[in-house]
């Protein structure tokens, strides 16, 4: 058992643990981008384009706002995670995003 931070993505990974996910091989990791304003411009597209090959816009639905989806496949740690949401933030914090949502196989990190 790994002694993660006791933070939300610790927390996830906590219940990852105990839902006995295999956390040796590669998953493909949704990463979810929100703006302060939808849609969001469209410079901030272009960049996170040019850095992530798979970028969803996701426009809002309901009582869903709406906001960008990065996926990509990798092994799932709390490094690497903690990591894409930091580079996704500094890369979209001039176009009012930030990223601090992350998903693997339906499993939600939403803070």
């Amino acid at each position: 058992m790994e002694d993660w931070p006791d933070d939300a993505d610790g927390g996830v990974f906590r219940r990852l643990e105990e839902c006995g996910f295999d956390f040796s091989r590669k998953h493909k990791i949704d990463f979810e981008v929100d703006f302060d304003i939808w849609p969001p411009p469209e410079a901030a597209v272009t960049a996170l384009e040019s850095k992530y090959p798979s970028v969803t816009l996701c426009r809002p639905e309901d009582d869903f706002p709406g906001h960008i989806r990065l996926e990509v496949f990798d092994v799932v740690t709390y490094e690497f995670v903690i990591r894409m949401q930091e580079e996704v933030t500094r890369l979209v914090a001039p176009f009012g995003g930030r990223c601090d949502s992350w998903a693997v196989i339906g499993r939600y990190a939403v803070h």
